[in-house]
């Protein structure tokens, strides 16, 4: 599964210096185009997310090996940021206001992190996606904490001409 995090403006979002992050992950299909979207004022909030995840994926991996655990699903407790769910099935669909899950599991000797949602369309009750992005390495969390550094993305986006989304790397797991 990749990863990947993208910077889509509209006309005049840089002035105000307020922009979305776009995080395009798998859905339940493994068809469908969906992506999580962050506001740039919540981009630190949702990296601290990640990171907690992160620590506890560290903090759990090295306890199931000193234990020699095989099997293990546990829900990662910590405060889940609001996000945007959007995905493309004949139409847009948009749902607001998610907090995302993340869960530890460990099955067939391979441990990794999923966050996972259902979301619900704001315009149609009975469509329904699932987002899923799955870390197999506490590296590939790094590397997506790294993607979004309001910072660096500011920065891309002042030299940018903004004529085309801004893509950034793309994460492989």
């Amino acid at each position: 599964m990749a990863v990947c995090v993208a910077i889509l403006l509209n006309p005049g979002e840089i002035k105000n210096g307020k922009f979305s992050v776009y995080v395009f992950a798998e859905s339940g299909d493994k068809r469908t185009p969906i992506f999580l979207s962050v506001s740039s004022d919540k981009v630190d909030e949702f990296n601290n997310f990640l990171q907690q995840i992160n620590d506890k994926f560290k903090e759990w991996r090295k306890v199931a090996k000193d234990n020699n655990v095989t099997e293990l699903k546990k829900e990662i407790d910590i405060k889940n940021p609001v996000v945007t769910i959007g995905w493309y099935a004949l139409d847009w669909h948009f749902s607001f206001r998610n907090r995302l899950k993340a869960v530890y599991i460990i099955a067939e000797g391979k441990d990794y992190v999923a966050i996972a949602k259902e979301a619900t369309s704001s315009s149609n009750r009975f469509m329904t996606e699932t987002i899923y992005l799955a870390f197999a390495e506490p590296d590939e969390i790094d590397n997506l904490v790294s993607q979004l550094n309001v910072d660096r993305i500011t920065a891309e986006l002042n030299k940018s001409s903004h004529e085309c989304p801004l893509k950034m790397d793309t994460i492989k797991n």
